[in-house]
């Protein structure tokens, strides 16, 4: 819907929801102020009107708030962050704002309530970083601050003590990190502008700060690039939305890789980002160009479940996203506007 169109300031931009009125954006809009939406069918459509009084309407779309749900705003617009799940909660820490300058504050939002917290604040502001649950410790792992950090730390989400853990062996940014088997895994990056193929498990129970170990490195053959995510299915640990087709996979018992091209999956092909999560052994993921997919690990095989072009949502695009109570939920968008909108996806 008026995909190719940027509003300027002689438009004015209207949308309606189902039955209702015509909202209007004001002059030179560029976003929709979302509001929650009831779950069921809905239809949605925009109209423009110029300085000389013509209007232009979009075709009506219909769509299932079932699916996809526009949760409200952030207070702020932020980016390259990332996020992770404890309970009932999701948590985010750091990330970057429209200014450039680093986020300092850990998030808490409660999609029961549809409300954000703030804890505290973290001990090293960062961007490109990961995070990940571990009990009930949120780790911030690596990154960028100036420079690649090795650095990693933890806020727990019990005790709300925060502390500096082992650094990694090396510093990266834009890399993959999953948990599995009372571990965390760390997988490629950038550091100092190139590639980093080297990856890393970490043990908390191994000495006062835990320790860091070199595991099998990715082959050079199947590297990463741009932000990958790295899920959990079953035994094995599956690497994707890091360039190229196809999925890279894990096995921690092995300590070895493999690489599975995806026949007839261009959603996999050459995303450098995105958010992902697992399901009823499936994996899903909502890709940069505003498709759902979901990718089933035994078949190797990729289905299109949702393409949403149509439907003017955010992308998540350097955003941070996880996984909780049955849906998924994401926020934030490296754009020009840094887009401080939450989204809820539900399959």
């Amino acid at each position: 819907m008026f995909d190719d169109c940027t509003p300027s300031s002689s438009l004015q931009v209207q949308y309606k929801q189902d039955a209702g009125a015509w909202i209007t954006l004001g002059n030179g809009a560029q976003s929709y102020n979302w509001t929650p939406i009831p779950p069921g069918n809905h239809t949605f459509q925009v109209r423009v009107t110029d300085g000389d009084g013509n209007t232009s309407y979009s075709n009506i779309c219909s769509f299932s708030a079932s699916k996809i749900q526009f949760m409200g705003y952030m207070n702020v617009g932020l980016a390259l962050m990332d996020g992770d799940t404890i309970g009932n909660y999701v948590y985010s820490t750091s990330g970057q704002l429209s200014t450039g300058a680093l986020y300092t504050w850990i998030r808490k939002y409660d999609p029961q309530s549809n409300s954000w917290t703030y804890p505290t604040t973290v001990l090293q502001p960062r961007k490109f970083h990961q995070v990940v649950a571990l009990g009930s410790r949120i780790y911030s792992i690596g990154g960028y601050s100036g420079g690649g950090l090795n650095s990693v730390e933890y806020y727990d989400t019990v005790s709300q003590a925060k502390a500096n853990v082992a650094s990694m062996i090396h510093p990266r940014y834009y890399h993959a990190s999953a948990t599995y088997n009372g571990k965390i895994y760390v997988f490629g990056g950038v550091y100092d502008g190139n590639w980093e193929y080297s990856c890393e498990v970490y043990d908390p129970t191994i000495g006062p700060l835990g320790t860091w170990s070199e595991i099998a490195s990715l082959p050079t053959s199947f590297g990463l690039q741009g932000e990958p995510c790295a899920v959990v299915a079953g035994s094995k640990i599956y690497v994707l939305l890091g360039g190229g087709p196809g999925v890279r996979v894990y096995d921690p018992a092995a300590n070895s890789w493999e690489y599975k091209w995806v026949s007839g999956a261009p959603g996999l092909d050459n995303q450098e980002s995105g958010e992902a999560w697992t399901m009823n052994g499936y994996i899903y993921a909502i890709l940069p160009d505003r498709q759902i997919v979901r990718y089933d690990p035994i078949s190797n095989t990729l289905e299109n479940l949702c393409g949403y072009n149509e439907f003017n949502c955010p992308t998540p695009y350097y955003s941070a996203g996880a996984f909780v109570n049955g849906k998924f939920y994401y926020w934030g968008n490296f754009d020009s506007s840094y887009d401080r909108t939450v989204v809820e996806v539900g399959i």
